[in-house]
């Protein structure tokens, strides 16, 4: 009977571990969205977009290498999804 608590506390302490990272990595995201956006600095507008083509570049070439042409398709969706907003917000940030 030890083998399957064994197994759920493995799960569980993944769990947290996987919590902590999540939540740990979108606390910058979250700041710039909570805080600079609204109040228009003019860094918001390269540093979201810098970040958003550094990450296609870097997801979807390792997505290619692997073969798996989906996750490009799906990446270039969430690319223009973003990338769409920002563009047509430029002008709140002193861009012409």
């Amino acid at each position: 009977m030890t083998e399957p608590i064994a197994k759920w506390n493995g799960l569980v302490q993944w769990l947290k571990r996987r919590a902590f990272r999540v939540s740990f990595l979108k606390c910058p995201k979250m700041f710039i969205f909570i805080y600079a956006l609204p109040k228009k600095e003019k860094w918001v507008f390269y540093t979201v977009l810098a970040g958003l083509f550094i990450w296609f570049i870097i997801n979807s070439g390792f997505h290619l290498y692997l073969g798996i042409q989906i996750k490009v398709v799906i990446n270039a969706v969430y690319l223009l999804s973003i990338c769409i907003p920002m563009l047509l917000l430029r002008k709140n940030y002193g861009h012409y």
